[in-house]
């Protein structure tokens, strides 16, 4: 068994050196081929000889690579439709949740402003904590309770009549007041 010493590119490594110049080379996936005109590789010429920028071009030129793959793939895909139509429908309360913690971030900050530079006993922090804690509770609770529905009489019987009144008038008066 023969043993190469050589040494082998990186793992991952799409560039080729032919006499002095870099070029760039990746194979297609058999699967997205169509896409790349048929194409079971893909490469280019860096027009470098420098490696340190042929590094840099690579990268660049995977990021390109990889994006027309997921195209491709994507296009090939019959659930892209239903995948767009739920991403639709998440990224709003991404967007939301992400302004929520943004707006946490700064209470946060406020309330570390408003506490004292130098350290509290842990009897007088603990007072500290309990009290905002409190305050948020009651506030975020009001805020976001239900409202109590208000009884509605539906019955003309439930309403005050003009006997009641007087009658509630006359007991008022026969109390002693004192």
């Amino acid at each position: 068994m023969v043993v190469s010493l050589a040494r082998r590119p990186r793992s991952g490594s799409h560039l080729v050196k032919r006499g002095e110049i870099y070029h760039y080379r990746r194979v297609v996936p058999q699967d997205v081929r169509t896409a790349f005109e048929g194409k079971s590789e893909v490469t280019r010429s860096l027009d470098t000889s420098n490696e340190a920028e042929a590094r840099r071009l690579e990268k660049k030129l995977d990021v390109q690579f990889e994006e027309r793959l997921h195209r491709a793939r994507d296009a090939a895909n019959p659930d892209t439709e239903d995948r767009e139509a739920v991403w639709s429908l998440v990224i709003p309360h991404y967007e939301a949740r992400d302004a929520h913690r943004a707006e946490i971030a700064r209470l946060v900050y406020e309330i570390e402003q408003a506490l004292p530079r130098t350290p509290l006993d842990p009897e007088t922090w603990e007072k500290c904590r309990s009290g905002i804690l409190s305050v948020v509770r009651h506030h975020i609770t009001n805020l976001t309770a239900t409202p109590k529905r208000l009884p509605v009489q539906t019955a003309e019987d439930d309403l005050p009549t003009l006997e009641w009144a007087y009658g509630r008038w006359l007991r008022k008066r026969a109390t002693p007041q004192g």
